[in-house]
């Protein structure tokens, strides 16, 4: 082959971008592989039981037909609405290609595990809206950030899938923030919040507050005709509430309400109701939590529908919530260390005939607790998995403060203050709404905003540091 065609190809293979991007690939793959040959089975959260997004898979292969196996009086299959229909679907798809086999399941797998990289490649371009190297930093921590792969492996749940497609709504929304008030920008954003709308109920209303900044925004914005505004802001929510709305209208049609998941009454009464009235009363979650589960329509137990029964108890857990406001939120609030400080357990990161014990007395039940494991481990010379233990916290509480240096610096610019609205509303969106009962898989949607909030602080630091050199 002639010199003159390979020299620019080796100057883009060795060039640092090039590099950076293989490196991530590289260790991620390699961790993904060791995973998976390791501990497939155990980074499944089997969330839901029988009424998971596999089983609602199953019977669109088997039966034609959204569903979790709900039936009616007479046996037939109901159609459900406890979740949107995206990841239901992919699971089907790969089931049409691959049959219901491990290998459709591993490759949805390895799906989410490529999103997973896509959300650290949307990282680096939110980043990169304040310049390359804030854009690679933010991508370095992304990267090192390993849980989020595990959270990625995960096929029985679409979190990691809600936060690819939610991050590309953001990315578009803050370059148009930014930089481009083309129209193209407010469409693309739009149109991936919806997708990710009709992922996981989770994020079905992060729309919300990014429309009110956008609004906001644009009413202040002297640059743009009014006719170009109202052009602007309409397109992102004609599009976003076509999602929204579109998947309401059709619950209401199939399953004769318009709540967008038949599942929030569960949730709402079982968990945030529940462990508010635990709070008051002085007793364990879970007593609480099995009282408010018996909690039926009046004279209406066998006939309701599930919706029915949804909509009734979400009333009833609503009704409790609003009574005790202040309560509710201090539970929320002394649930948000478990969702952002929870990490994976080092144990993944050995050879399971390494840890065969560990894992042993967690399954058991003999281990509540890394805290309470750590010194005997110590004492048995496991100085590697502990160093791995504290690795992982001390990641997290320096992610955490570099993002709230980041939060206040950019306070103090006013050029960046738009941004700063939307990456704080994402991530108080996400807190808010998985709390209380959070665990650290409901995090990945707002992780990207930390990711990027710790980079300008750390930027912030560096440059701090280097001028009190000079000086």
């Amino acid at each position: 082959m002639d010199a003159r065609r390979i020299a620019p190809l080796l100057r883009a293979t060795w060039r640092p971008s090039t590099l950076f991007w293989a490196c991530v690939v590289l260790v991620w793959g390699l961790l993904f592989v060791f995973w998976l040959k390791n501990y497939g089975q155990e980074l499944l959260s089997h969330a839901g039981g029988s009424l998971s997004y596999v089983e609602a898979a199953r019977h669109l292969y088997y039966d034609r037909l959204f569903s979790v196996g709900e039936v009616s009086e007479t046996g037939a299959l109901l159609s459900t609405s406890r979740f949107p229909p995206v990841y239901p679907f992919m699971l089907f798809s790969s089931f049409l290609v691959f049959g219901d086999t491990t290998l459709a399941l591993d490759v949805v797998r390895f799906m989410t595990w490529c999103m997973a990289i896509g959300v650290v490649y949307f990282t680096y371009r939110i980043g990169r809206l304040w310049g390359p190297g804030l854009g690679y930093a933010a991508a370095l921590l992304a990267a090192l950030d390993v849980y989020m792969i595990s959270v990625a492996m995960n096929y029985d749940t679409p979190d990691f899938v809600a936060a690819f497609f939610s991050t590309m709504g953001i990315f578009y929304l803050m370059r148009y923030l930014k930089a481009q008030q083309f129209i193209s920008g407010v469409l693309l954003s739009a149109l991936w919040l919806g997708v990710g709308t009709w992922t996981k109920v989770s994020v079905y209303l992060l729309w919300v507050p990014l429309l009110f900044i956008l609004a906001l925004y644009l009413l202040r914005n002297g640059a743009l005709s009014r006719r170009t505004k109202l052009l602007h802001v309409g397109i992102f929510f004609a599009i976003v509430f076509a999602f929204f709305g579109g998947w309401k209208v059709r619950n209401w049609y199939v399953v004769g309400t318009s709540s967008f998941s038949s599942q929030s009454g569960e949730v709402m009464l079982q968990y945030h109701a529940a462990h508010t009235l635990a709070r008051i009363r002085g007793v364990s979650n879970l007593e609480i939590e099995q009282e408010m589960a018996a909690v039926l329509p009046p004279n209406a137990a066998e006939r309701a529908s599930v919706a029915e029964k949804s909509d009734y108890q979400y009333a009833v857990g609503r009704r409790i919530v609003l009574d005790h406001p202040f309560t509710y939120l201090v539970v929320k609030l002394l649930d948000v260390p478990s969702l952002l400080f929870g990490t994976l357990p080092p144990y993944y990161f050995f050879p399971k005939g390494r840890v065969e014990d560990i894992i042993r007395g967690f399954t058991s039940g003999a281990i509540t607790g890394h805290r309470t494991l750590l010194p005997a481990l110590w004492s048995e010379g496991r100085y590697l998995y502990v160093a791995i233990y504290w690795l992982l916290k001390v990641f997290m509480l320096a992610l955490l403060g570099f993002a709230c240096i980041g939060v206040m610096r950019m306070l103090r610019n006013r050029s960046d203050r738009w941004m700063l609205s939307v990456l704080l509303a994402v991530v108080l969106y996400v807190v808010f709404v998985s709390t209380p009962v959070a665990t650290p898989r409901y995090r990945p949607p707002l992780m990207p905003m930390l990711y990027v909030l710790a980079a300008y602080g750390g930027s912030f630091l560096w440059t701090f540091r280097l001028r009190r050199r000079v000086l």
